[in-house]
């Protein structure tokens, strides 16, 4: 699994930093992050709630 996900939230993210799977090197279509540093992970406890959305 390269991104897992609980309705919108992403609860794990494997992609490289240029949008590719980091075991074949293949280019996954598509617009990502230009760092997985900047993909926000949520944490299981946060799987049901809600959180306000940021101006």
């Amino acid at each position: 699994m390269l991104i897992g996900r609980v309705g919108y939230l992403i609860t794990e993210y494997y992609l490289s930093d240029a949008g590719a799977c980091p075991k074949c090197g293949e280019k996954i279509p598509g617009i990502w992050h230009s760092s997985r540093a900047d993909v926000r992970i949520g944490a299981p406890e946060l799987w049901w709630t809600r959180a306000p959305r940021e101006a």
